[in-house]
């Protein structure tokens, strides 16, 4: 992945570059987090309710996959109004 913007930005800048549509229907989430701070991430991560794409089998209880936009925008808004009060 060279750069994110919109595809005419992208044209204007890199004009001789291939665009590769493969994914065009897909969402590409780049590998932020690097893999030896798994400790650090577990203490924050454990702590706060999950939501993702795919279910989590935790030590207290089993996070739900939300697998579709409207579901997980929902569940989002569930959570950022819970923790308002």
């Amino acid at each position: 992945m060279l750069a994110i913007s919109s595809i005419k930005d992208l044209k204007d800048r890199y004009p001789e570059a291939s665009i590769n549509d493969q994914f065009k229907n897909d969402v590409m989430v780049p590998g932020f987090i690097e893999h030896h701070i798994h400790p650090f991430l577990s203490a924050i991560t454990m702590n706060a309710e999950i939501i993702a794409i795919g279910g989590w089998n935790l030590p207290n209880n089993q996070s739900q996959a939300y697998r579709d936009r409207v579901s997980l925008l929902k569940k989002g808004c569930q959570i950022l109004k819970k923790n308002e009060r």
